[in-house]
């Protein structure tokens, strides 16, 4: 499975993760062009380089904005920029006679959610502008949707923090031309490595306080703080915002699990450089590799029946895999006073609370039994072949060094009755669109 694991240890921001994901070896001109697509080419310039950072090479990525945004926009919604690299105030005491240079600088550390940015800022869009310039693009539909999901995932805690509806809801910084290229951009990588999991380490918010339109706020920022609501985060004496809104929201948003790095034959190693000084090694590491047989972990939930007809099993089935559960099976048994019996069985996400309710509720049963298991899974996929009865899904897993496959039921069944022929037909003919 084509995994990648976010090291989140000095947080992450929108910049520092197209940084990373270049890293792995992208060409930045593909990533140039698919945001052309945008059509905001007029209003940015992006500047991608090599550079070394406390003795690590990585990709520092810089959005240079072109258009001055409309002054009266920018009342009601900008945050104050009050960057550390601008605010230096320099003593120089000179040793003349040894040359000897010491310097005292003085930083002001108070940011903004994306102060790693130009000063100029296009105006803040909307969530719905945003979604239509979006929409209307021709990048992949890939990229499409998990750029939409992460903008939602910001549109959700902004709603939250000012108690806007959604649709409503204006932003301030991620609104602005230079983050729609960081979320945009980094859904357009993603799609292009063909991810199938992501694996976020717990995220570095860092700490101490930091400045925005709306005054002076406690690290993590309200939105922040919303969008990795149930998600690992911590804080260090570090301070600073290492962690902004759109890192965030990325990480929640693309994220499938959060935890310790999985078991995994890494690829390559990308190092996406930020552009603050917060005394530790600010980039974001990222780990690009396979997961063949990697362990999962899943919860396992089992009653024991013997007052229900093999109908009523079935319907229950039915709603417990509807349910969300991965795998639902039934098991004859033999019960006291030897009673015939049924074990349904339901195989899960442990964080899914629906599957226990639904057993409780389609079945007689007055007890469930739940326990956590580990798996170990094969790489997974799915394809689409073209037959002479149509498009046919076909699953596939990677087993020792091969590819196994096996066409989709409904689909093999929907095209052989539309045909009037057999099942074996059908399923025979997309094996063999597969050689």
């Amino acid at each position: 499975m084509k995994t990648l694991y976010l090291d989140c240890f000095a947080g992450i921001s929108g910049d520092m993760t197209i940084g990373a994901l270049l890293d792995l070896g992208i060409d930045p001109e593909y990533l140039k062009a698919e945001l052309a697509k945008l059509g905001l080419s007029d209003e940015y310039e992006l500047h991608i380089e090599k550079k070394a950072k406390w003795g690590i090479t990585g990709t520092d990525v810089h959005v240079h904005l072109t258009k001055e945004e409309d002054p009266h926009e920018h009342d009601e919604h900008a945050h104050h920029h009050d960057h550390e690299h601008h605010d230096h105030e320099h003593a120089h005491h000179h040793d003349h006679e040894h040359h000897d240079h010491m310097h005292a600088h003085e930083h002001s550390h108070a940011h903004t959610h994306e102060s790693d940015h130009d000063h100029i800022h296009r105006l803040a869009r909307g969530y719905g502008e945003i979604k239509q310039i979006i929409e209307n693009s021709t990048i992949s539909q890939g990229a499409k949707e998990r750029a939409q999901k992460i903008f939602y995932a910001i549109a959700k805690a902004e709603a939250a923090v000012h108690g806007n509806p959604i649709e409503k809801v204006h932003f301030h910084e991620v609104g602005a031309t230079d983050a729609i290229v960081d979320i945009v951009g980094t859904a357009i990588l993603l799609d292009k490595l063909g991810v199938e999991k992501i694996v976020c380490s717990p995220i570095h918010v860092g700490s101490g306080m930091a400045k925005a339109a709306h005054g002076v706020f406690g690290v993590p920022a309200p939105a922040t703080a919303l969008i990795l609501q149930g998600k690992p985060m911590y804080q260090t004496e570090v301070k600073g915002e290492l962690c902004t809104p759109t890192g965030a929201a990325i990480a929640a948003a693309m994220a499938d699990d959060f935890g310790p790095m999985p078991t995994m034959k890494t690829q390559a190693v990308g190092h996406g450089l930020g552009k603050k000084d917060f005394g530790i090694l600010n980039f974001l590491r990222i780990f690009w590799g396979e997961t063949e047989g990697a362990a999962d972990e899943v919860s396992i939930s089992e009653a024991n029946l013997d007052d229900m007809t093999p109908e009523a099993i079935a319907y229950a089935v039915d709603r417990i895999r509807e349910a969300g559960a991965l795998d639902v099976w039934t098991e004859p048994i033999y019960m006291k006073k030897g009673r015939m019996g049924t074990k349904v069985c339901a195989l899960y996400r442990p964080d899914n609370g629906q599957i226990v309710p639904k057993m409780l509720e389609h079945t007689t049963t007055l007890g469930v039994r739940t326990y956590n298991a580990r798996r170990t899974i094969l790489p997974r996929g799915e394809e689409t072949v073209e037959t002479a009865y149509g498009a046919i899904r076909v699953k596939t897993a990677m087993r020792g060094g091969r590819t196994t496959a096996k066409p989709e039921n409904e689909d093999v069944q929907r095209a052989a009755k539309a045909a009037n022929v057999s099942y074996e037909t059908v399923y025979q003919a997309a094996m063999n669109a597969r050689k």
